[in-house]
């Protein structure tokens, strides 16, 4: 599942110069046991067209998946044994069975500096749910993304 939360769409952007919009920046976060590299091929064509008109950022999970990571095996058959599979925080579950994610406030804590001055935030899978959490926080703080 993808999912885009947008401050505001590129087309009422303020002009940065007179007849020139200004460019808005997007910042891509990857899914469990994922990278830039794995969320390009996943964005396939539509990354070419976000780059006519957004600078676009990806932004790295800081954490190496564990080879025992679920994950781990299935991302390695379509990307290879040597493909450097990242995450935001361990998924884990609770007792019900529902996701969850060891460590998860510093890990939110540490995304939120990373995707400062983002427009707009651009995740698959747990890169969706991160980028919801970032969103939250931040109209919270009555500081939407912008």
């Amino acid at each position: 599942m993808l999912i885009c939360l947008l401050a505001s769409m590129a087309t009422f952007a303020q002009p940065a110069s007179p007849g020139q919009p200004r460019r808005r920046t997007i910042a891509l976060l990857h899914g469990t046991a994922g990278s830039a590299k794995t969320l390009t091929i996943q964005l396939g064509p539509l990354l070419p067209k976000l780059r006519e008109t957004w600078d676009v950022t990806f932004v790295e999970g800081p954490k190496r998946c564990a080879e025992d990571n679920p994950h781990v095996k299935m991302m390695r058959r379509f990307y290879g044994p040597s493909a450097e599979l990242r995450e935001y925080a361990e998924a884990t579950a609770d007792d019900r069975g529902w996701r969850t994610y060891n460590e998860l406030d510093e890990a939110v804590e540490a995304l939120e500096g990373r995707v400062s001055g983002a427009d707009c935030l651009l995740g698959f899978s747990q890169g969706a749910n991160f980028a919801s959490m970032l969103a939250a926080r931040a109209e919270r703080r009555g500081a939407p993304v912008r």
